[in-house]
């Protein structure tokens, strides 16, 4: 998903939730909210780099959040964000600071009409991470009775496919627990 369609996406989602906000253009955060809040708006194709960007806007405006597909989220990009949300977390008195996500996936299933997508939000980091390990630790579970090697075979395929096991699920999450917001653009990548 291209980083315009992820815009709409949110300037949409945001209006509908109630915030007050301006789109930015030029150097800076792609949204800043009224309360001084800024949004970092990626693509798919989102590089380790951006966690330099992200750490700038963490310790120069009041919060920061970032929105992106889910199949941009990678596990060294999810701890590079951690380590951004535990710099900043004491950094103002009386009031701990965390690193919103918001995950942004395409709808498509039957019934459900085109241009319509999903946003799931986390209110930290820290969360995002919480509901992830949740995930793998019911995945890895085995009954106690399950075969040495199926048990092996079945946990090494588990860490082999960590990055890939973690955005299914954040797809799923958009797609089966999230709000969906309407989006109607024409756009190439749609």
């Amino acid at each position: 998903m291209d980083e315009n369609t992820v815009r709409k996406v949110m300037t949409t989602f945001l209006k509908e939730q109630g915030h007050r906000f301006n789109p930015m253009s030029g150097a800076g955060p792609d949204i800043l909210k009224e309360d001084g809040t800024a949004i970092e708006i990626k693509g798919s194709r989102v590089l380790t780099k951006t966690l330099v960007q992200l750490t700038k806007y963490a310790f120069t405006h009041s919060n920061l959040e970032l929105a992106l597909p889910y199949d941009a989220l990678k596990l060294d990009f999810i701890y590079g964000l951690w380590v951004i949300e535990h710099a900043i977390a004491n950094r103002t008195v009386g009031r701990e600071r965390r690193v919103g996500v918001y995950i942004v996936g395409k709808i498509e299933l039957p019934k459900v009409e085109e241009g319509t997508y999903g946003v799931f939000q986390f209110n930290s980091v820290t969360e995002l991470l919480d509901r992830i390990n949740g995930d793998l630790q019911y995945s890895a579970s085995l009954p106690y009775d399950t075969p040495t090697a199926e048990a092996i075979g079945r946990t090494s395929k588990l860490t082999l496919e960590l990055n890939e096991r973690i955005k299914d699920w954040l797809k799923t999450q958009c797609i089966e627990t999230s709000m969906s917001y309407k989006v109607k653009f024409q756009d190439a990548h749609t």
